[in-house]
């Protein structure tokens, strides 16, 4: 969790920033217990302007930062995008 928190995800932010705005941060799991399986160990956000600056950045530095996934886990990593609606 460390890795991923203060390595992979500073990596995230140092390479996407160059395409807009982003702000990083992670979620980690505070349900499982070890005896309980959970559908996510973390969730790492990336809050951006907007999406097309995140395809551009991925289209262009995305190998970089898939490369660093096998430092800090072996499991398969799913995206979602979402947009924050406000009340």
């Amino acid at each position: 969790m460390d890795l991923y928190r203060r390595t992979h995800m500073l990596l995230v932010r140092d390479n996407l920033k160059f395409f807009g705005p982003i702000k990083t941060g992670v979620d980690q799991d505070l349900s499982g217990s070890g005896s309980r399986s959970v559908p996510y160990t973390c969730v790492g956000h990336l809050t951006i302007e907007a999406l097309e600056g995140y395809g551009k950045g991925i289209a262009e530095v995305g190998s970089t930062l898939r490369a660093d996934i096998p430092n800090y886990t072996d499991i398969t990593a799913v995206r979602q995008f979402s947009e924050m609606l406000q009340e």
